[in-house]
């Protein structure tokens, strides 16, 4: 487990204290108005606590998995202050394929690579984020990965995935 459960529990008592983003941010999904997306809840981490220590265990674990044991060859891990939360509450929900945007770090002038997701729940049914081969309709999943509570998933912005429908 990368993210102790002590930072973990502190981020669900954050994310429901948190209010839903106005309606005018959460996007619906293009294909079918009828089918809901997220509710999406904002954080910036404006002292920057979570942000170092997400850096630090993922880092840790990245340097870990690749048994770097040279620090010239570890590699840099910088996380964003601003955080995205998205709740899949409504059975029927589901993300289409897609690929994420670099956003930019104004207070550094970084650009990011990658997203991680770190699941806070569990769904008990759906609600899996599959890693696509490209955005066809019909593209070849390259792997599932289902929510787990504690359960983190890094990956290139440029990697089309998808979130499943959530059944329950």
């Amino acid at each position: 487990q990368v993210i102790p459960d002590s930072l973990q529990h502190f981020l669900d008592d954050l994310f429901v204290q948190l209010p839903i983003a106005a309606a005018s941010d959460v996007k619906i999904r293009k294909n079918d108005s009828k089918i809901p997306c997220s509710k999406r809840h904002y954080f910036c981490d404006s002292e920057g606590a979570f942000s170092k220590a997400f850096a630090e265990y993922i880092q840790l674990a990245l340097n870990k998995e690749t048994h770097n044991n040279d620090s010239s060859q570890q590699l840099d891990v910088h996380v964003f202050p601003h955080m995205r939360f998205l709740n899949y509450t409504d059975a029927g929900s589901a993300l289409p394929p897609h690929v994420d945007l670099y956003k930019i770090d104004h207070s550094t002038g970084k650009r990011s690579t990658h997203s991680f997701l770190l699941y806070l729940r569990n769904c008990e049914e759906g609600g899996e984020t599959a890693l696509l081969r490209d955005l066809r309709e019909d593209s070849e999943i390259m792997a599932k990965v289902l929510p787990r509570k504690g359960r983190l998933l890094l990956f290139p912005h440029a990697c089309p995935h998808e979130g499943g429908t959530v059944i329950s």
